[in-house]
C-alpha cells in the first residue's frame, strides 16, 4: 500500500501519570490546575485553532498532506482523568479530526469507553519482564504493573469494542530493556504498526544505551521489518509537532536537556507561537516510513 502521509499533531494533555518511568519527563504525579484540558472554553479554542493551523491548504505544509489532521493525545497518562478525556475526544472529533491516543494501558475501563471515537490507540510497552518494569518505574505507587498477558487481553477487548482501531505499539529502548526479545508478544498481540525508539536523555542519562545495543535490539526484530518504525536521537530532533499541557508549542534538543518552548497559543496566536519552535518537515515525514521502506 502506497504510504500516505497524514500531519499530526501530538496534545501532551498532562505531564502527570502513574507510572515513573526514569527516562520520561513526566516528573509529577499531580495534575496541575493551569493544564488547559481543565477549562472546556480554553479546550475548545485550542482545538478550533489547531483545525485552522493544520489543514492540509495551510501553505506551511507545502502540499505534502492531502489526508485530514490527526490530533494524538498523549501525557502522562490522560486515562486517568476519563472527564476530560472524553471531552477532549469529543471536541476533536466534532473539529473533524481523526483522533488518536497514547496509553500505558493501566485503566482500561476508560480505553474501552473511548476506543469507539478513536482510530489509533498506541499502548507504551517498555519491557516482557516484571523486573524490568519495576528497573525502568514502569510500576505504580502499589507496584501493580502491565504484564505481558495483560497487555494481550487488553488489546482483544479493544478490538471487540472497536474492531477498525489500529493498535500502535511503542516502545522505548534504553539501558534495562536493549538485550530482551520482544517477538513473542509482538507476535501475540499482531500490532498495526510497533515503533521502536531509543532513549532520549532529555532530562538524565540514567538509563541511556548506545548505538550499538540499540542497532542489535532493531536487527533482532528484524522478522516484524513491516511494522516496524525505528527512532535513533536525531531522528527525533525537531521532528514532532508538540503542544504542551499549557497550550504551548514545544520541541526537543538534541545538544542539550530539557525542550524549546514557544508561548501560549491562546495568547499570542498560533502562527506566532509555531514560529517560536523548530520543525521540520521532512524529518516528520521519516519517522512514518516502515523499516522495510527506508533499507
Amino acid at each position: 500500500m502506497e504510504f500516505q502521509p497524514q500531519l499530526v499533531a501530538n496534545w501532551h494533555v498532562t505531564e502527570a501519570c502513574n507510572y515513573r518511568c526514569k527516562f520520561c519527563y513526566a516528573h509529577w504525579s499531580k495534575p496541575k490546575a493551569s493544564e488547559l484540558w481543565r477549562n472546556d472554553a480554553a479546550c475548545r479554542l485550542l482545538i478550533s485553532e489547531l483545525t485552522r493551523f493544520l489543514s492540509p491548504d495551510n501553505p506551511l505544509w507545502e502540499q505534502r498532506f492531502a489526508r485530514r489532521p490527526r490530533l494524538n493525545i498523549a501525557g502522562g497518562e490522560p486515562t486517568l482523568w476519563a472527564g476530560e478525556l472524553g471531552h477532549v475526544v469529543d471536541h476533536a472529533v466534532a473539529a473533524g479530526f481523526d483522533v488518536s491516543l497514547i496509553s500505558n494501558g493501566s485503566r482500561a475501563e476508560t480505553l474501552l469507553n473511548v476506543a469507539s471515537k478513536i482510530s489509533m490507540l498506541g499502548l507504551s510497552i517498555d519491557s516482557t519482564h516484571c523486573d524490568g518494569n519495576l528497573r525502568i518505574g514502569r510500576v505504580d505507587r502499589k507496584g501493580a504493573q502491565i504484564g505481558p498477558d495483560d497487555l494481550i487481553d487488553l488489546v482483544r477487548e479493544l478490538r471487540a469494542a472497536n474492531p477498525t482501531l489500529q493498535i500502535k505499539l511503542n516502545t522505548v529502548v534504553n539501558a534495562v530493556n536493549a538485550e530482551e526479545d520482544f517477538s513473542a508478544l509482538i507476535s501475540h498481540i499482531a500490532p498495526d504498526r510497533w515503533k521502536a525508539l531509543r532513549m532520549l536523555p532529555s532530562y538524565n542519562d540514567e538509563l541511556a544505551v548506545d548505538e550499538e545495543k540499540f542497532k542489535r535490539f532493531v536487527s533482532r526484530h528484524a522478522a516484524f521489518r513491516r511494522i516496524l518504525s525505528v527512532e535513533d536521537n536525531p531522528s527525533m530532533v525537531q521532528s514532532y509537532l508538540m503542544v504542551d499541557p499549557h497550550g504551548r508549542f514545544f520541541q526537543n534538543r538534541l545538544d542539550s536537556k530539557g525542550d524549546y518552548y514557544s508561548e501560549p497559543v491562546l495568547d499570542i496566536g498560533i502562527e506566532r507561537a509555531f514560529a517560536q519552535i523548530p520543525f521540520s518537515i521532512n524529518r516528520f515525514l521519516a519517522r512514518y516510513q516502515p523499516l522495510e521502506n527506508t533499507s
